[in-house]
């Protein structure tokens, strides 16, 4: 009998999927103080929480690079052939050929200009990280228990320390490095379940106001954490409010997976399709000129009001055309929901 899927996980997936959405906006900029806390790492806890050793290394990897970085390359494709369209209208379809093929090629998700020009591919850079992430990961728990840790914090130095003296490497490859230690996290998680579960109600309580504590102190001081570009704030400290907020917010999606059918189902779709959802807006974020095609209307509104009906329309048009997409059978069986329980 296939295995359930744990659904208040997908709430909190797809909380997080409509957060980094909505902080691509650029709507509020306390908002995205809040999100930024947590909105990739989250994901990346709930990869590790689900790896495991029933695969070999080899199987696993071959599973990972097809589940993942195929997305990718036909997101990356969509993007190309659709800017390259909107250049004939422009005579620049050459230039839009070339600018996101390279983009699309070096997989960042930032743009750098040193020691060469490096173009970002934007949102989908969490693609080819999170899939070197997982198969990393995958590879320390080959090693006895006792190097494991020492393994994950090597490559997060790696990772680190590379981008911070070096310069940015292909397909995220650093972000990768650094974003085991999450995973491991969330395979810790996974290992300790049992034992976290078996403390007392007050005892779970205080653990909980501390990392509410924790975490509302990390966005009063927040001075940016950005998994994209390996910049974790000022110090370990902002990686510790950084997983309380993962943790609160598991708590929220549990709270609300039990006590609000509505916002259940819409962040449970959200969840379940993340990476759909994030090829899309992927598309979306690429191609799309909203800035253009709407000027008209923003002479109207406040920038206020403009910037906040643009942070509902998005994720509404990008949920939209996800729902319209899974309706095509060649789509489902690309991201893998053709399966029970995908």
């Amino acid at each position: 009998m296939p295995k359930s899927r744990i659904s208040f996980l997908d709430v909190a997936k797809g909380i997080a999927m409509i957060c980094i959405i909505l902080g691509h906006t650029h709507f509020s900029k306390e908002a995205g103080h809040v999100m930024f806390t947590f909105h990739v790492p989250i994901f990346l806890l709930i990869i590790g929480y689900f790896i495991n050793r029933k695969q070999t290394v080899l199987a696993f990897t071959k599973k990972r690079l097809r589940a993942v970085m195929l997305p990718y390359f036909v997101t990356c494709a969509a993007v190309i052939v659709l800017n390259v369209l909107d250049g004939l209208r422009f005579g620049t379809a050459l230039t839009e050929l070339i600018y996101w093929s390279k983009a699309a090629v070096y997989g960042s998700g930032n743009e750098y200009n040193a020691p060469f020009e490096i173009l970002a591919i934007n949102a989908i850079w969490f693609l080819p990280a999170s899939c070197l992430a997982s198969i990393l990961f995958r590879c320390v728990l080959e090693l006895p228990d006792r190097w494991r840790a020492p393994a994950v914090g090597a490559l997060f130095a790696a990772g680190y320390l590379s981008s911070a003296c070096l310069f940015w490497f292909p397909m995220s490859i650093q972000a990768g490095c650094c974003s085991v230690l999450f995973l491991y996290l969330g395979w810790l998680f996974r290992q300790n379940e049992d034992r976290l579960r078996a403390f007392g109600r007050e005892v779970r309580i205080a653990a909980t106001l501390i990392a509410a504590v924790l975490w509302i102190y990390f966005i009063i001081n927040y001075t940016g954490y950005w998994v994209v570009r390996n910049y974790y704030g000022k110090s370990a400290f902002d990686t510790v409010g950084s997983v309380c907020a993962c943790c609160i917010v598991l708590m929220i999606s549990y709270w609300i997976d039990k006590k609000s059918k509505i916002f259940s189902r819409l962040f449970r779709f959200a969840g379940r399709y993340s990476l759909l959802i994030l090829c899309v807006h992927g598309v979306e974020q690429n191609v799309i000129k909203w800035k253009e095609w709407l000027a008209r209307f923003s002479i109207f509104l406040p920038a206020k009001t403009y910037n906040n009906v643009m942070a509902l329309w998005r994720p509404t048009v990008i949920l939209l055309a996800a729902w319209i997409l899974l309706k095509i059978p060649a789509v489902r069986k690309l991201f893998g929901y053709d399966r029970v329980n995908a």
